[in-house]
């Protein structure tokens, strides 16, 4: 497996392609490998994949809003899993465009649409779903992401090894480049949370597979996220003592580029959602991590606050000086 996997509280120094640099969602982290590399890593966790398994019905939970041109292959790829004992919940958040057609168009008795009759935004839409929800695992998925083929059959594997699991998450394809999220598999308790207080950050919603009764007994994903919504989950997560794993296999992608109206890509949107989660977890940031570390998150709230405001000479070199620094500090520094 690779170094950076069982060394990872020692941070590798930023690199030219680094995620800050792409637009990429805020919780991927470790940034591009080859597909051979990907491959070789996913392989070496050992999980066969089994079309036997079955552990009843899966939701897919799908929030939606003005997604008339992406709506429909995501569907798509939701039906086209390996597992077929799946139900497919779509929550419309009002969208003003032909989503709501496109979707009353796929003639299939496993799709429910659901919509909102006020403005609910993507965790708002979630919890609907997760509520009207009759499956046991719930698979997130959003409106402008595709699953791949065995999206959920990789991610049910796990139970064989792990039958205990909580949470399941796997990796990413973004623009059909592998990107790698951290394994955490083999860490402790202890070690685990001190990492999560430390990055904030773990894995993205459309690589998520919860159990229903765990999202249930935080009281739901919180709404007041713009942004940080996923790490939002998995920080919630650690803190119930949830247990989280990698299946070690790529199972959605990711298309930054074709996403304008990704509610967590505009800046003051990111700003609110990284100064929410820091000022909710700071006790935590400084028990686990020390003064300092909740000081560099502070100077990363200040990068947000900048990347908001007009984008004059001082700006950007304040920009650009804080972000080699920070880059140093944080696997990544994205959002």
């Amino acid at each position: 497996m690779h170094k950076a996997h069982h060394n990872f509280l020692k941070t590798p120094p930023p690199k030219k392609n680094s995620i800050e640099n792409t637009g990429y969602p805020q919780s991927i982290v470790h940034g591009l490998r080859s597909d051979a590399l990907a491959q070789e890593e996913t392989s070496s966790l050992g999980y066969s994949l089994s079309e036997k398994i079955d552990v009843g019905l899966v939701s897919v939970v799908i929030p939606m809003y003005n997604r008339e041109k992406t709506i429909g292959r995501c569907i798509d790829s939701a039906l086209n899993q390996n597992y077929d004992n799946i139900e497919i919940l779509v929550i419309d958040d009002m969208s003003t465009d032909n989503s709501v057609n496109v979707v009353k168009s796929i003639n299939n008795n496993k799709i429910k649409l659901i919509c909102a009759d006020k403005k609910i935004y993507a965790q708002g839409a979630r919890n609907i779903g997760i509520k009207n929800a009759n499956g046991r695992w719930i698979a997130f998925l959003d409106s402008d992401d595709t699953f791949t083929k065995n999206s959920i059959l990789s991610r049910l594997n796990v139970l064989e090894t792990y039958p205990d699991v909580d949470l399941i998450y796997g990796n990413f394809f973004v623009n059909n480049v592998p990107f790698i999220f951290k394994n955490i598999n083999n860490i402790g308790k202890k070690e685990l949370k001190n990492y999560i207080f430390s990055e904030l950050s773990l894995c993205a919603f459309s690589s998520i597979m919860i159990k229903k009764q765990c999202v249930e007994k935080i009281g739901f994903l919180d709404e007041n996220y713009l942004a940080w919504q996923d790490d939002s989950l998995i920080v919630s997560c650690i803190l119930n003592n949830f247990n989280l794993k990698h299946c070690g296999d790529i199972v959605a992608s990711f298309s930054p580029f074709g996403s304008n109206n990704r509610i967590s890509s505009t800046y003051s949107n990111r700003l609110q959602g990284i100064s929410r989660i820091v000022a909710t977890y700071k006790n935590e940031i400084i028990r686990t991590n020390g003064r300092y570390r909740l000081f560099l998150w502070n100077l990363r709230i200040l990068l947000n606050f900048l990347e908001t405001k007009s984008n004059n000479f001082v700006n950007r070199i304040t920009k650009k000086i804080l972000k080699k620094f920070l880059g140093q500090q944080f696997e990544h520094i994205w959002g």
